[in-house]
């Protein structure tokens, strides 16, 4: 009935695949180009580097900053909300860095704007902060605490796409900090198979993440640049490696068929907006439930909520739209301090204070789908199920 990922693909995205594999243009090429420069139009920002995931836009982020700005024995901390995705923090300390993890509001499941001013020590050289399920973590301020303290910002959009946080202004999140990241998954507002999007102002971060999205390569950089004076020798250089590199390039079909997606995004967005608005009509006079808050601007990748547990059981709810179809998750990670993974990667973490909020979403919270079509049938039938369990 409702499941979590379902395909946004009409006609015109199959026809764009089929072109590509017709004219036998597999590798990245043209469309990726004009779909890179497209979306940072869309977005506001001067320069976007498409790639194969949204984990890889992060990592390739990371990479990027730890070449730009690397990685000093006394400063090499991000600061990171307790609740995001496990790529929001992986990258990180694959590329050396020490996480700092802050708790969340359980209204917004964002970081908390309070704690993070106050957590802002001398050793932190960034913080990553990611907009969850398509809620504004409150940018502005996050982005004056970045430049007032000398910080780079690294924001997680993966999520939220579409979320226009200042009404007239051309940037859409992802688009203020220093780099911005967004995910073209299945379920995600646009979708490319695989893919995702890395997106900056800054010149010199653009030309280091085209050079460590294809190996270390400089092809298509200029003679000089800060990857370094490009051999003179045209032959030579189509094999010189200038800094270590990945392979994260995306297929050339994503590229086409991101263009495609891009020109239906504004119609997707505005369902994904009414199915929200009905929701919370429905929900208003419910008992119990807490959906997520997101304001007018909010892309509403996936309905998020909370439940009170002195009124409503997690485990009842959870069986329950299960057994009328609807597919359920926690929502996102959780609080990510208890993930099995973190007694691996503990000594390069910073946990101090409490994390009553991140508990409290990752014992409470649930999150289901929405998309960017009309849902009014099935989210009638979710918050009857809700009700009748009350």
């Amino acid at each position: 009935m409702l499941r979590l990922s379902e395909t946004s693909w009409s006609d015109i995205d199959f026809s764009a695949v089929r072109a590509c594999l017709d004219a036998d243009e597999l590798s990245m090429g043209t469309r990726v180009q004009e779909f890179e420069s497209q979306f940072a139009n869309y977005v506001g920002s001067k320069h976007a580097v498409m790639v194969n995931s949204g984990s890889s836009a992060n990592l390739l982020g990371a990479s990027v900053l730890s070449e730009y700005s690397p990685v000093e024995s006394q400063r090499n901390v991000v600061i990171v909300p307790a609740l995001s995705w496990s790529t929001t923090y992986f990258p990180w300390i694959q590329q050396g860095y020490r996480l700092k993890f802050i708790d969340i509001s359980r209204d917004t499941f964002n970081i908390d704007l309070a704690t993070l001013a106050e957590e802002i020590t001398p050793e932190v050289v960034g913080i990553c902060v990611p907009h969850i399920l398509g809620a504004d973590a409150g940018i502005l301020e996050i982005q004056k605490l970045a430049e007032d303290h000398g910080l780079w910002l690294l924001e997680d959009t993966c999520e939220s796409l579409g979320n226009r946080p200042v009404e007239g202004n051309k940037k859409l999140l992802g688009a203020y900090g220093t780099i911005g990241t967004f995910s073209f998954f299945r379920s995600h507002h646009i979708s490319t198979m695989e893919g995702g999007m890395l997106v900056t102002d800054n010149t010199d971060i653009f030309h280091l993440a085209k050079s460590i999205r294809a190996h270390g390569w400089a092809r298509d950089l200029p003679d000089v640049s800060i990857v370094g004076e490009l051999d003179k020798d045209p032959w030579q250089r189509k094999f010189k490696f200038y800094v270590p590199g990945f392979n994260l390039r995306p297929l050339e079909m994503s590229g086409a068929v991101g263009l495609t997606q891009l020109a239906q995004l504004d119609g997707f967005l505005e369902h994904r907006r009414e199915n929200a608005r009905l929701l919370q009509n429905q929900l208003r006079d419910v008992r119990g439930v807490n959906l997520q808050a997101q304001g007018d601007n909010g892309s509403w990748m996936a309905f998020g909520m909370t439940l009170d547990p002195e009124a409503l059981s997690r485990e009842d709810v959870v069986s329950a739209l299960e057994e009328i179809g609807v597919e359920t998750r926690p929502v996102v990670t959780g609080n990510f301090l208890k993930q099995p993974v973190m007694s691996r990667i503990n000594e390069q973490c910073i946990v101090s204070g409490t994390f009553d909020d991140a508990d409290y979403v990752h014992d409470n919270g649930l999150m289901f789908a929405n998309h960017g079509r009309d849902l009014s049938s099935e989210l009638s039938q979710v918050v009857e199920v809700i009700s009748n369990l009350l």
